[in-house]
Parts: C-alpha cells; structure tokens; sequence
C-alpha cells in the first residue's frame, strides 16, 4: 500500500472522530469529546486540528462549564455562541492554524472546511480571517521569497518560480515591491550589525 493512500486514510479517520468531536462539544458532553480528541491524536499526533480541539475543550473544562454557552438543544436553530476565549487568545490559537495550514503553500478543501469550524467555535468573523489569512499569506511568501533567492542555483526559470510563488500565496503584484523592500532591509541591517 502506497504511503499516499496511508494517509490519505488517516486523514479520513481523524475527521471523522474531529467531527464527532465537534458534535460533542455542542451538546456539552466535553469529557468524551476530550476522550475521542485524544483518540484521533494518537493516530495523528501533528494534527492541526485535534490540536485546537484540545485546547478550546480544555479551557472550557477549567472553566467548569458542562456546556457551550448557548449550545443548540435539537429544537433550536440558532448558531451556537463562540466559546469564551479573550479576543487575542482567539485569534492567537487561530493564527497559528492558519501558519501550519499555509506552511506548504496551500490549504485544501478539508483544512478549509475545518477552519470555518473552527472560526465559529473560536468566535473569529470573516473579516478577522480574511485579515489574518492575509498576514499569514505575506509570512509565508516572505518566507519562501527569502529561501528561493538564498538557494545557490538561480536558472533562466527563476521568473517563472517566483510568479508561480505570488500565486500560490495569492500576493499582488503591488506587494511584491513592498516585500521586496522590507527583505533588502532586513538584509541591510544585518549586514550593520555585524
């Protein structure tokens, strides 16, 4: 069996028990919900995800809660209300997902179907997320930008390279002037301080 397929099953599995997971966190039922979040990270223990589960169940154990606050009963049908984190640790948990997920360059369709799930229960607007997947995106391109230009082989298709990076980390044309500077500085200082 391929390593591929491997994973692409482990992958299945864990969000399989992260949606249970969730199921149980909105019904107050947070002992099992940590129970099964511990269950899917032993079968991925880099999980993003499982990660976040476990710390958002976590603080609302230490709180005490049993329940989400304004938790759907079966008969409701509104959205459940954020859990209580401070503003800054929301978007703190938030912004590290959105640097893993973006890390390799792309998010897939289940990472993005995981972030809105995970926007809801943190409490982060589509505003804020759009704001912070931004800033994520210019890290990361920042990132592969410098470790591009400090590989020792530059080829005819550099150009081509970098436009494919732009794209992948969705940077307009305008910003790539802006980064650019902000690298050459960045460079320049270091060159002073030695």
């Amino acid at each position: 069996m391929s390593v591929v397929l491997v994973q692409d099953d482990i992958k299945l599995r864990v969000s399989e028990i992260l949606r249970r997971v969730d199921k149980l966190v909105k019904k107050g039922d947070l002992h099992l919900a940590m129970q099964e979040t511990e269950r899917a990270l032993e079968i991925d223990p880099r999980n993003i995800y499982a990660h976040a589960y476990r710390e958002r169940i976590t603080i609302l154990l230490q709180k005490g809660e049993q329940r989400i606050p304004g938790a759907r009963s079966p008969n409701q049908h509104q959205k459940p209300r954020p859990i209580e984190l401070t503003r800054d640790r929301a978007q703190s948990v938030y912004l590290n997902v959105l640097r893993q997920i973006w890390a390799d360059g792309a998010a897939t369709a289940d990472e993005e179907g995981m972030l809105k799930v995970l926007r809801s229960g943190l409490g982060i607007t589509a505003e804020q997320h759009f704001l912070l997947e931004a800033t994520v995106k210019r890290e990361c391109y920042l990132n592969a930008f410098k470790q591009f230009w400090s590989s020792p082989v530059i080829t005819p298709d550099s150009e081509a390279n970098l436009s494919d990076l732009r794209r992948r980390y969705g940077i307009a044309a305008e910003e790539v002037e802006s980064i650019e500077l902000e690298l050459l500085q960045e460079i320049c200082e270091r060159g002073m301080g030695e």
